[in-house]
């Protein structure tokens, strides 16, 4: 027997070595996996996280956040459903309402009463559903953005006029040209805003019916 054992570094084979890189790769393909996974669930609209709605009520009152950083916290809260327990506990419905007032920032202004329209149309649906009163059929996301946009210009140029006034004249003009919003909505959308002063009497004395034959008389 030999009184000596010499080792002698171990060598890895190719093939081990190939084995080990592939092992590696799949584990961090995972990792990935799971960590866009997470990402994915974030941005669902139905999924709100409340830490980040507190944190963007801070955000939003602060004095010391940007413009541009308040209208892109803005702009995700459009992408969001949060639960009306949410928007009224967190106090983010309050801050969005005041900051569509805010006339030195007419761009914070502008995305907030974007917000401010969709999350009213939201809660407006729920009470319908909660209540037993039949809904409106919600529409796909392009004709909902559509109409949401024309409420937003009727309010820009008809200050004066209620909320209700402006959501009857816009669902009027959509019932007149359903179920398809097309050419035919959108100009008759224009026609009220930059001919708003020729609308004004007859919205304020409610006259819906009027102002809606004269803005699409050129036919259906």
């Amino acid at each position: 027997m030999d009184a000596f054992v010499i080792r002698t570094p171990r060598t890895v084979s190719t093939e081990d070595s190939g084995q080990e890189k592939a092992l590696a790769f799949f584990k961090k393909e995972k990792e990935s996996r799971k960590i866009k996974s997470q990402r994915r669930l974030k941005n669902l609209r139905g999924v709100v996280v409340l830490e980040e709605i507190k944190a963007f009520v801070t955000q939003l009152k602060s004095s010391e956040v940007g413009k541009w950083e308040k209208v892109k916290i803005l702009k995700k809260l459009l992408g969001k459903q949060p639960s009306t327990e949410i928007i009224v506990n967190t106090g983010i419905g309050k801050v969005v309402k005041k900051l569509t007032k805010s006339s030195q920032d007419p761009e914070i202004a502008k995305a907030a009463r974007h917000v401010k329209i969709r999350w009213q149309n939201l809660i407006e649906r729920r009470i319908d559903l909660k209540t037993g009163e039949k809904p409106e059929v919600i529409s796909d996301l392009q004709t909902r953005t559509t109409r949401e946009k024309a409420l937003t210009l009727f309010s820009e140029k008809y200050p004066n006029l209620s909320k209700k006034t402006l959501e009857k004249l816009e669902k009027a003009l959509f019932n007149r040209f359903r179920p398809v919003i097309g050419d035919k909505y959108r100009r008759s959308v224009r026609k009220l805003t930059i001919h708003h002063l020729k609308f004004q009497h007859l919205l304020e004395a409610n006259d819906i019916d009027s102002v809606v034959k004269q803005v699409t008389k050129s036919g259906k």
